[in-house]
């Protein structure tokens, strides 16, 4: 479905949150179908939205959402103020929740939105690290934006180790919200 979406804007909602392992692999086989096209397509899709709150979008409004102006040609993604990265497919969360470890599909998705950095922008404006390790949020750091985070809470992460995220923290430019929760 994905290498042939006719519009710009492709919104699966509460469909990537409920999804298994495989239902997520087969979307990003899609997506990866999309960026592999070398010769010009029919398809416009420009932005996909994982969030559930997008109903503002369908009624008309994209303020603040920093939605291109869509052209059949691939064109790269402007973003929203403070987030400089420009690529040519945007995914959007609005909260990655990474609990204790990582689970199967979030890691997956991460290691996918890795290997395509030079093609896709995983936009989150809402990250919630709960009881990580250093290594694990290094990780997330890798792939997630710094600059396009909005609100981020930290839970249940020894005082200690906050001293790592300093690097990270001057690089939300976005950043909106910081709750840190049973530090």
């Amino acid at each position: 479905m994905i290498p042939v979406w006719p519009f710009p804007y492709l919104s699966l909602g509460k469909q990537i949150n409920n999804c298994n392992l495989e239902t997520l692999k087969a979307m990003l086989e899609g997506l990866d179908i999309l960026l592999a096209q070398k010769v010009q397509t029919r398809c416009k899709l420009r932005v996909i939205n994982w969030r559930e709150d997008d109903l503002k979008i369908w009624a008309g409004s994209h303020e603040g959402e920093g939605l291109p102006d869509f052209r059949t040609e691939k064109q790269p993604i402007e973003n929203s103020a403070g987030c400089e990265v420009k690529k040519e497919l945007k995914v959007t969360t609005e909260v990655l929740r990474m609990k204790g470890r990582l689970d199967e599909s979030t890691t997956y998705l991460l290691q996918w939105a890795q290997q395509r950095k030079d093609s896709i922008h995983l936009f989150c404006r809402k990250l919630l690290i709960e009881g990580l390790t250093k290594a694990s949020v290094i990780e997330i750091f890798k792939t997630v934006h710094a600059d396009c985070i909005q609100e981020l809470i930290l839970r249940c992460i020894c005082i200690e180790e906050l001293a790592f995220l300093n690097p990270y923290l001057k690089l939300m430019k976005s950043l909106f919200t910081l709750t840190l929760d049973h530090i």
